[in-house]
């Protein structure tokens, strides 16, 4: 296809697809001529994983370009890629540094790998600092539950990735990484909905069932 039917099947602006490609984002087409290219399925799958991850993620051009960079390697090992992932992949908005490490002891406690240096220890020390500041610290028992449901998702994560292939097993690895944590967002709040309508629905009926005034003697 064209750079003009790439970018109607896409969404995507032609000029943004030209972005992409000076960028390095996304490969040029095969030259048909000296003024045209054919591009193809690989070209569209690429920017819809360009889109999503900027427009779902909110990733910038340098994050993107790291996650690809890990995907169009697939000679490393996908476990080695998948460390690259949660290191490439936009974070929370963070807290200012605290002071001590809280993520160190609650990781030591519950015996999950500690790397100060970790992206994603650090995220952990700055939420749970925040959390503490505004009168909302985890519990030992609430932080057990929430490391049980990380333990149990990301082996659901790894036992989806397929092995036999290395590049594939490489590019699951990564996007699995990546793509996958908004789902988990979305159905933990949607779980808090489901839990707040049965709440109020089982108090409403309570007051169904409660007399209007107490009974005559």
């Amino acid at each position: 296809m064209r750079i003009s039917e790439l970018a109607q099947e896409s969404g995507t602006p032609v000029a943004t697809i030209k972005y992409y490609i000076r960028e390095g984002l996304l490969p040029a087409g095969t030259p048909v001529n000296a003024r045209q290219s054919d591009y193809g399925t690989q070209h569209l799958e690429r920017l819809r994983l360009i889109r999503g991850l900027m427009n779902v993620l909110g990733a910038s051009i340098e994050q993107v370009r790291d996650v690809i960079g890990v995907i169009d390697q697939p000679d490393q090992e996908p476990w080695e890629a998948m460390k690259f992932a949660t290191e490439a992949i936009p974070a929370p908005h963070q807290h200012e540094k605290p002071g001590i490490s809280r993520a160190r002891v609650v990781l030591e406690r519950l015996g999950l790998p500690c790397s100060p240096e970790h992206p994603a220890v650090r995220h952990l020390d700055s939420a749970l600092a925040f959390a503490e500041e505004i009168g909302m610290a985890m519990s030992a028992e609430q932080l057990a539950v929430y490391v049980e449901a990380a333990r149990r998702t990301a082996r659901a994560d790894v036992e989806h990735i397929p092995w036999q292939s290395r590049e594939d097993s490489v590019r699951q690895a990564v996007l699995g990484t990546v793509v996958y944590e908004p789902v988990l967002l979305a159905l933990r709040r949607i779980a808090h909905r489901e839990l707040g309508m049965a709440h109020y629905e089982h108090h409403d009926g309570e007051h169904e069932l409660a007399p209007s005034s107490p009974p005559e003697g």
